[in-house]
Parts: C-alpha cells; structure tokens; sequence
C-alpha cells in the first residue's frame, strides 16, 4: 500500500471515528446533558484556560486514529526493512499484542480488585467493629441521640 493511499484510507478511518463519536454524544444528548468538566487552568491569567468539555471527543478520536494509523505504518516499514521475515512480523506482532492484552487484564483487574478488596474489608471491618458504629447503628434504630 503506497504512502498516498494510507494516508486516505487514515483520514477516511479517522472521519468514521469522529462521526461515531459524534453519534455517540448526539444519541446522549437526547437523554441527558453532555458532561462538562469545567475548564483547565494553564497558568494564573485566566485569559490562558482550555474548556473541558466531552465534545472535545470528536476531534479527538479523528487524531487518535490519524496518529496510531502513522505510527503503526512507520513501525511496520521499519521493521519490514530490518526485521527481514514478513511472516515472523505478523506472528510477532499478533501474539505480542494478544499477549500483552490478556496479561495487562489479568495484572488490571487481578491488583485492581486485590487492592480493592483488601483495602476495602480492610477499613469496613475496622469501621464496623469499632465501637462508633454500633453505637450510632443503637441510636439511628431506637430513635435516639447518638450516644
């Protein structure tokens, strides 16, 4: 594939993207309103603040495709004219990208919901052992002031 027509098939999938994600939150914004985040101080001028709003999506997405699109090209092309093999390539990146996405969910979710878990037994049994509870539990139920 030359060059050129990377380049529109890129822009063709970056238009597709910001057209999904534009669908995305023009189907939202039937329901609810889009979330704005306020804006982003860059330095003590207000004059110099960027707004922070879900629509900044949309562009977004058509550059996070462009960019990822050229990196990987450049990426493949490199490798193609060091790397020698097309096939060890493929293989190479296939069960690299496969197995660095199933052991990044596994250490993700696995330290993740540990950490949780631990964290949050952790201070719950402790809160709900504690005195303070219980004796806040008594006064909530017997419609007393807390004791």
């Amino acid at each position: 594939m030359t060059n050129r027509r990377f380049a529109h098939s890129c822009f063709r999938l970056g238009l597709l993207a910001a057209f999904l994600a534009a669908a995305f939150w023009g189907i939202w914004s039937l329901f609810a309103p889009i979330p704005d985040h306020g804006t982003l101080l860059v330095t003590e001028n207000p004059a110099w603040t960027i707004p922070l709003h879900r629509l900044w999506d949309i562009p977004f997405a058509f550059l996070l495709v462009n960019v990822y699109g050229w990196v990987l090209r450049l990426a493949y092309l490199a490798l193609n004219k060091f790397g020698g093999n097309d096939e060890d390539f493929g293989v190479g990146l296939v069960f690299g990208l496969g197995a660095g996405l199933i052991f990044g969910l596994v250490v993700g979710l696995g330290v993740g919901l540990g950490v949780g878990l631990a964290f949050g037994l952790g201070v719950g049994l402790k809160y709900v052992c504690s005195q303070t509870f219980w004796g806040n539990m008594y006064a909530f139920f017997a419609a007393r002031d807390k004791a």
